[in-house]
């Protein structure tokens, strides 16, 4: 993949850290798109219709969220064996404001400040200590046109990966800032879009960091077709954090990204990966089969950048008695992305490989069963040191 990717995609050079003109004019862009919006969204006719019927607020909000219980067992080598008994909490309101725009938002459990960027996970201990709870999203979602979103806050990611895995995007995790989602259907095809930008860090020029505000920005295109007996699906996307090089590590540290040489607990490299991404989906046998694949390399260096994850899924969850297998085989080199955002379940962040497989079992309705083994290396293309892990799940949707 690396081969490939360097014979066929261009370089890509956005916003040079020793370029600070124009990265005080990306702050303004994303400043300016802010005001913008809100702007647009106030002057616009998002009103009822005239003459129609109040509707209660019962009417237009809607509770959402999930209970989940998991018992965890990890073994580093060299550790010892460590059993965890934990919950997840995630409970959200969606409040219809008109006909156009809701505003939704939802807490939930987590450790700490820094766990609670991927993970909403609460360990069962400390002689039975309150828990807390956390703003976890909080967010507008306005229907500009049909078949495009503009949604503005701390929201979901937009973006899609091929078999929902989480070698790039963890499931808990949810950015902040604003992106814009387009897709049109054609026939048996369609198309989408993603486009958005994001704060990383906020860097105060009085504190010890006093270097420039950080930002995420991703874009993402792709097409799916859908077709008797097969659907394919694929996308491309690039993403960058510019000016990441010698910044701070955020959230739980580095997890496998390279510390710069100034400081052990800041970032080397920037991070600016092209990300591919594939599924093909087979309907015609008893159970359902998807094999997807994704790939990725971060333009912005040219040694430990990529990462690639195969996976292979059958069944579906649907109704009390289906069930679904699902197993992937992961590959990141320490620099391919950014070690903060994915996978809180292995745990690890970058330079990780390891195999998954979950089996999971639809025990009612809105009730799940499941269990998952890891098993692989951390610090994996420095120093291999084996890791593996169970995790038995019980889930309620409500």
């Amino acid at each position: 993949m690396n081969f490939w990717l360097q014979q066929t995609t261009p370089h890509i050079q956005i916003l040079p850290r020793e370029n600070d003109s124009q990265r005080q004019l990306f702050k303004t862009v994303m400043r300016w798109v802010g005001t913008m919006t809100f702007a647009f969204f106030l002057a616009s006719p998002l009103h009822a219709t005239e003459g129609s019927a109040p509707a209660s607020w019962v009417d237009k909000t809607q509770l959402k969220g999930d209970l989940r219980f998991r018992t965890d067992r990890a073994k580093a080598q060299g550790a010892p064996e460590q059993i965890r008994n934990r919950i997840r909490l995630r409970a959200g309101l969606t409040a219809q404001v008109n006909e156009k725009v809701d505003v939704a938002f939802r807490l939930t459990t987590a450790g700490s400040t820094a766990d609670s960027v991927i993970s909403a996970d609460q360990t069962l201990d400390d002689a039975n200590t309150k828990k807390q709870a956390w703003f976890d999203q909080a967010y507008l979602n306005w229907s500009v046109t049909e078949g495009s979103r503009l949604v503005v806050g701390k929201l979901p990611v937009p973006y899609w990966s091929a078999g929902n895995h989480d070698m790039i995007w963890d499931s808990d995790l949810n950015l902040e800032g604003s992106a814009f989602k387009w897709a049109q259907e054609f026939n048996s095809a369609r198309m989408f879009a993603h486009l958005g930008g994001y704060w990383f860090n906020e860097r105060a020029a009085t504190s010890a960091d006093p270097g420039p505000d950080i930002f995420l920005s991703g874009s993402q295109i792709g097409a799916a077709f859908m077709t008797e007996p097969v659907d394919v699906q694929f996308a491309v996307a690039y993403y960058t954090l510019a000016g990441l090089a010698d910044s701070p590590s955020q959230g739980r540290g580095l997890r496998g990204n390279s510390a710069s040489p100034a400081s052990a607990t800041s970032y080397r490299y920037d991070i600016m990966p092209i990300v591919l991404s594939t599924e093909v989906s087979l309907k015609t046998l008893a159970a359902p089969i998807v094999v997807y694949t994704e790939g990725a390399q971060n333009t912005a260096i040219s040694d430990d950048n990529t990462a690639w994850i195969l996976g292979l899924l059958i069944g579906k969850l649907k109704d009390p008695g289906s069930w679904s297998l699902n197993y992937s085989y992961r590959d990141l080199e320490s620099d391919a992305w950014v070690g903060t955002f994915n996978d809180s379940d292995f745990d690890a962040g970058t330079n990780v490989r390891f195999h998954k497989l979950v089996a999971a079992y639809q025990i009612a309705p809105a009730v799940v069963g499941s269990i998952s083994a890891f098993t692989g290396d951390t610090t994996a293309h420095t120093q291999p040191r084996s890791f593996d892990r169970t995790q038995l799940d019980f889930k309620l949707d409500f």
